[in-house]
C-alpha cells in the first residue's frame, strides 16, 4: 500500500483538495474514512498525548462533557483506521489533514509515522506553501472564524516544513507554492492530483469550498469579535452555531479582503529571513510576496467598512430588528449580537427537528 499525505499548510485550498479527493469512485485509490473530508480533527484524535485531546480547538469548543467522550471515541477510531487500512493492499490512500503541518504538532505527528509504517510501504508526503502576503490575510480572516482578532499571523514557513521535513524525511517530503502561475491549469487540485499520482478529477467533480468571506463579512466579524462577545464556546453545537454566524454575514457584500502594501512591508520585513528559508527550500523564490493599491492599510478600516454595512445586517434580523439608531459602532455591536442569538436559535431550532424525525423514524418509537 502506497500512503500519500497532504499537511496543508492551512489557506492552500486544502477544503477543495479533501472535498473532491473523498468523493471520487476509483478502483486503484481509496480515501481514509472519517466524520468529514477533513482529516485533522482525527489525526489529532488519534496521534495527540491523551492528556492534551481535550485543548484541541475543534474539542475544547464543544465543552467538558464531550471531552470525557474522547478515549472511548480514540479507541474507536484507532480500531476502525487500523481494519481499513489493513484490508488495503495494492492502492493509493490518502490521508489529508493541514494540522500536520503545526510545529506544535510534531510528537503527534512523530505517532502517526510509527502507525502508518505498520500498513504502509511506501509514505509520500505533499504540501503548499502560500505567499507570505496573501496567506497573512487569508489566516488573518480563518482566525477570526475561530474568534481570535490576531493582527500578526505569520506563516511560520521553517518551523512548519523543517518539522515536516525532520518527522517524514525531506527525500518523501515535495513542497509547492501555491500560485497560479505554478500550478497545473492554475488549479490546486488538479497541481496536487498530478504530483502526488493520485486519480485526476474531471472538471464537474473538482469541489470548490472554504473559498472564504467577502470584504464586507470580514469586517462585520472583526467588530464582532474584536467590541462584541466574540466566539461563543463550551457547548456540543457551539460550532454549528458559529458557522450558522458566519454563513449569515458571508451573505453580505462581494469585496476581497487584501492587505495594502505599506501595511504588510513592516510584517514581511519582520518574517525576510523566514521568507529566505522557505524559497531555498522550495529552489525558487516566491512568485509574489503581497500588498495592493487599494488594500487595508490599518485594522481600522475594517471598522469603517463594517459601520458601512450597518444596514445589511438589520436587513438580515429582519422583523426581529428593533429601532437600533444610527450607524455608530455601540448600536452595529449590539446588531451583530442580535444576529449571533438569532443564529443560535436557529441552529437549536434545527437540532430538534431532526432530533424528533429521529425519534419518529426510530422503530422503537411509540406511536
Amino acid at each position: 500500500m502506497r500512503l500519500v499525505i497532504h499537511v496543508g499548510m492551512n489557506k492552500t485550498g486544502s477544503s477543495s483538495i479533501q472535498s473532491t479527493f473523498s468523493r471520487l469512485n476509483n478502483p486503484e485509490y481509496s480515501y481514509v474514512d472519517w466524520k468529514s473530508p477533513n482529516h485533522s480533527p482525527l489525526h489529532i484524535l488519534l496521534f495527540q498525548d491523551q492528556l492534551q485531546l481535550a485543548n484541541y480547538h475543534i474539542f475544547r469548543a464543544k465543552g467538558p462533557k464531550f471531552a470525557r467522550t474522547l478515549p472511548e471515541m480514540r479507541a474507536k477510531w484507532t480500531d476502525k483506521l487500523s481494519r481499513q487500512l489493513s484490508q488495503i493492499e495494492d492502492k493509493t490512500v490518502l490521508f489529508s489533514a493541514e494540522d500536520i503541518s503545526n510545529p506544535i504538532f510534531e510528537r503527534a505527528n512523530r505517532e502517526a509515522l510509527k502507525f502508518f509504517r505498520a500498513f504502509a510501504n511506501e509514505i509520500d508526503v505533499f504540501g503548499y506553501a502560500r505567499p507570505p502576503g496573501s496567506f497573512m490575510s487569508s489566516a488573518f480572516q480563518q482566525r477570526l472564524k475561530g474568534g481570535t482578532v490576531a493582527l500578526k499571523a505569520f506563516p511560520q514557513y521553517r518551523a512548519r516544513f523543517q518539522m515536516i521535513d525532520s518527522v517524514f524525511g525531506q527525500d518523501n517530503v515535495t513542497i509547492r507554492e501555491f500560485a497560479r502561475s505554478r500550478l497545473l491549469n492554475g488549479d490546486v487540485v488538479q497541481d496536487f492530483a498530478q504530483v502526488a499520482g493520485l486519480p485526476m478529477p474531471a472538471q464537474h467533480q473538482i469541489v470548490r469550498a472554504n473559498e472564504g468571506l467577502s470584504l464586507e463579512a470580514v469586517a462585520l466579524l472583526y467588530v464582532q469579535r474584536k467590541y462584541g462577545a466574540g466566539k461563543v464556546q463550551g457547548f456540543a453545537q457551539a460550532n454549528q452555531v458559529n458557522r450558522t454566524f458566519i454563513n449569515c454575514l458571508a451573505t453580505i457584500g462581494n469585496g476581497k479582503l487584501v492587505f495594502s502594501e505599506r501595511m504588510l512591508a513592516p510584517l514581511l520585513d519582520e518574517i525576510r529571513d523566514d521568507i529566505a528559508w522557505m524559497e531555498q527550500r522550495m529552489g525558487h523564490s516566491f512568485s509574489e510576496l503581497g500588498g495592493a493599491a487599494g488594500g487595508i492599510d490599518l485594522y481600522d478600516d475594517l471598522v469603517e467598512i463594517a459601520l458601512l454595512n450597518y444596514d445589511a445586517v438589520l436587513d438580515r434580523l429582519g422583523k426581529d430588528a428593533p429601532d437600533m439608531g444610527p450607524a455608530n459602532l455601540d448600536n452595529l455591536v449590539c446588531a451583530l449580537e442580535m444576529l449571533w442569538a438569532k443564529c443560535y436559535a436557529t441552529t437549536f431550532a434545527q437540532a430538534r427537528l431532526v432530533s424528533a424525525l429521529a425519534r419518529a423514524e426510530s422503530p422503537n418509537a411509540s406511536k
